[in-house]
């Protein structure tokens, strides 16, 4: 996620249009104008993804013929991108049981896009789970 909001940053600050991708389990970069758009995996160099790779990574996340394709994916906004940042290292801070790290990670969610129902959802359920 990090290396996607670098791509992007970059691509902007040379004059061209970036977005990170709303991508299930994994962050994409479009970079290009608009009749024109190249995806590519931040994670991976930024090596260009080809269609056939792009219907693979769909369906590796969502199942195969489950429908997804590029026009259901979204370019996220820069405080989207921000809270899915979040998201990610709540999941893993509370895999490693870290619930204080988890707890204000939810919390600064609340605060960056408190419009955004995740924060908000995921900080009561923590709440509940350790107040029993």
């Amino acid at each position: 996620m990090n290396l996607s909001i670098l791509y992007v940053a970059i691509a902007r600050r040379l004059g061209w249009k970036a977005d990170a991708l709303n991508t299930p389990s994994y962050v994409l970069v479009s970079v290009g104008p608009a009749h024109s758009t190249a995806l590519i995996d931040p994670f991976h160099g930024g090596a260009l993804v080809e269609a056939h790779d792009y219907a693979a990574l769909l369906d590796r996340a969502v199942g195969p013929g489950r429908g997804m394709r590029a026009y259901d994916i979204a370019p996220m906004s820069n405080r989207m991108t921000l809270v899915r940042l979040l998201l990610n290292q709540a999941m893993r801070a509370e895999q490693a049981g870290d619930t204080v790290r988890v707890s204000i990670l939810y919390e600064h969610m609340t605060i960056i896009a408190p419009d955004h129902g995740a924060g908000w959802w995921e900080l009561a359920r923590l709440h509940l789970s350790t107040t029993k």
